[in-house]
């Protein structure tokens, strides 16, 4: 009998991965989605699986019937958001989250994987942190991973086993494309303008991981003896990944060859400044291996973009902006 396996956020960025890496491995995939990011879409959705167009603190008991599983990814994953309206991230990221895994313990559901952030560490208080160092956000985004975390240590029984995956910044193509992110941002502006100009000193450290790769630790996750992942908060992300802001504007910028890099006038220090420790990781899954190196990456999404013929009308405008998405589907 197939493992039935829930994923909220599943026709979003790094959900449309996770659904086809779940398919492929003869998982029956629940998918859970408003739908808010279908603009974003560059090629056919992945089929295949049972889609449920509510949102996820909606569902209901029936819904779940069966699923083992949950892969939690669902969020107002924006940064900019949380200022627009700090009253729609906590009530999504945080108080229905925290309902929702509720419910999850209570109808039988027997694992909860958690989609947290590397962002919990904020300004770091040390020159590297890992799973043990002290938590230091600098977003409302990253204020309701901290706490999601904590109530799901709290939740975890004999019969309700929970994972939060802190993953790295994520960046790299999708089906349902993002560039709001540092590393997509990056590649899309070289591609269109022949030129970089950054926003902060580029000076901050920032660990990065392909959206794809998330997906994979999903999918080891699950696979995984409950003895290995039962409580755990692990972050996610290769041993290379921490690089200045301004090394990989350098990368995409060595991709591009003829792409200039300025500092733009009056750029100032990131706050968002942590180098990460990813040897947990390593430990608790000796055996994964990440698709995609930074390199590799920057090159698959530079390929994706010309294959979908990306413009500059496209750099400029909303459709792969997170913020700009959501506004029109708040009506904000």
């Amino acid at each position: 009998m197939k493992k039935r396996i829930l994923v909220t956020g599943s026709e979003g960025y790094i959900g449309q991965h996770l659904v086809e890496l779940l398919l492929k491995k003869n998982f029956e995939v629940i998918g859970c989605d408003l739908g808010w990011y279908d603009e974003a879409f560059v090629s056919e959705k992945i089929a295949g699986y049972e889609m449920v167009r509510v949102d996820f603190d909606q569902l209901t008991k029936a819904d779940l019937e069966g699923v083992s599983t949950v892969c939690h990814l669902a969020a107002i994953s924006n940064d900019p958001m949380g200022d627009l309206d700090p009253g729609i991230t906590l009530g999504i990221n945080e108080e229905k989250t925290i309902a929702f895994a509720e419910k999850c313990s209570s109808w039988g559901v027997e694992k909860f994987i958690f989609s947290s952030s590397c962002s919990v560490y904020g300004e770091a208080v040390s020159d590297i942190v890992d799973e043990e160092s002290a938590l230091n956000p600098v977003s409302l985004y990253a204020e309701t991973k901290c706490s999601v975390e904590k109530a799901l240590t709290a939740l975890t029984s004999e019969s309700f086993s929970t994972t939060s995956l802190r993953n790295a910044t994520a960046y790299g193509h999708s089906a349902n494309l993002r560039l709001d992110l540092v590393i997509n941002d990056f590649v899309s502006t070289a591609h269109c303008t022949g030129a970089i100009e950054m926003l902060s000193d580029g000076e901050a450290h920032r660990p990065l991981v392909h959206c794809r790769d998330i997906a994979h630790a999903f999918v080891a996750t699950i696979q995984a003896s409950q003895e290995d992942t039962h409580g755990l908060i692990v972050n996610v992300g290769p041993p290379d990944a921490n690089l200045k802001v301004v090394d990989m504007a350098k990368m995409v910028q060595s991709e591009f060859g003829n792409c200039s890099l300025k500092i733009g006038e009056g750029a100032g220090r990131d706050a968002r400044d942590y180098a990460v420790d990813f040897s947990l990781f390593c430990k608790v899954f000796p055996e994964f291996n990440f698709e995609y190196s930074l390199e590799s990456g920057i090159q698959a999404l530079r390929k994706s973009l010309d294959q979908i013929n990306f413009s500059k009308s496209d750099h400029s405008g909303g459709r792969f902006k997170r913020l700009a998405l959501l506004r029109q589907a708040l009506s904000l």
